[in-house]
């Protein structure tokens, strides 16, 4: 039995105006917000829910793989027999000469070539380090095998240096006037000692007159000189391994 309109009119409107009452609206309001939050939130679970599911693989060595560097060092001591570079002589004449032997070990990277020069760290340098025809000069040979000191002699092979008869003044760098001498060229081994003998000389030719015991002008008598030795090395050349 259908109502009459009129009835049904008062109806709708009773059910309208209960709805936009204050409190039906705010009811109304927080529940479509609440719905709308949660179809956000069902949206950003499945996106997350689907990344995870992409497939992964992962490989590795079981035994760890062993990277080392070497270390480019030189180590100088001296042979048995010798006092290496503390040796000293006093009173030198024209003529005289000191030998030494070093041994100079490498480090555990193999290197190449040496190269020679000094430092005269003397208060101020004098002719047995700066001059070409009066100062010293220094012949270094290498011996397979320690030097036997101090005979001096090498019971096995021996190998010539560019360092002979090398004038002292000519690899001075205190002064800025000398330059550093190659003394070989050549692969060195890692962890190896070269055994070298150094001789200074004071050259024979000197000649000078001291008249009534004043020296002469440009004298080479009553001079000292307190020499570092430099030796140097470089790394050997780059390499590839195939493993």
């Amino acid at each position: 039995m259908k109502l009459p309109t009129t009835l049904m009119k008062q109806k709708r409107e009773k059910m309208l105006k209960g709805l936009m009452t204050s409190t039906n609206l705010v009811t109304r309001t927080v529940a479509q917000v609440a719905i709308v939050a949660m179809a956000g939130t069902v949206g950003v679970t499945v996106a997350s829910t689907a990344a995870s599911a992409n497939l992964d693989a992962v490989a590795t060595n079981t035994t760890p793989q062993t990277i080392q560097s070497g270390t480019l060092s030189l180590i100088t001591a001296a042979n048995a027999g010798s006092s290496g570079f503390t040796s000293t002589v006093s009173s030198m004449a024209p003529g005289d000469t000191l030998n030494y032997a070093v041994g100079v070990t490498t480090g555990t990277m193999a290197a190449q070539n040496f190269y020679l020069s000094i430092n005269d760290t003397a208060t101020a340098s004098t002719l047995l380090t700066t001059s070409a025809t009066k100062g010293l000069t220094v012949t270094v040979v290498q011996c397979s095998v320690a030097w036997a000191m101090p005979a001096g002699t090498c019971s096995g092979t021996t190998t010539a240096t560019t360092a002979l008869n090398t004038t002292v003044s000519s690899i001075n760098t205190t002064t800025g006037g000398g330059a550093e001498l190659t003394m070989f060229t050549g692969s060195v081994p890692a962890s190896t000692t070269t055994y070298l003998k150094f001789t200074l000389t004071l050259p024979s030719s000197i000649a000078e007159t001291v008249t009534n015991g004043t020296l002469p002008g440009g004298t080479i008598q009553g001079l000292t000189a307190s020499i570092n030795w430099k030796i140097r090395t470089t790394q050997r050349n780059a390499s590839v391994t195939n493993g």
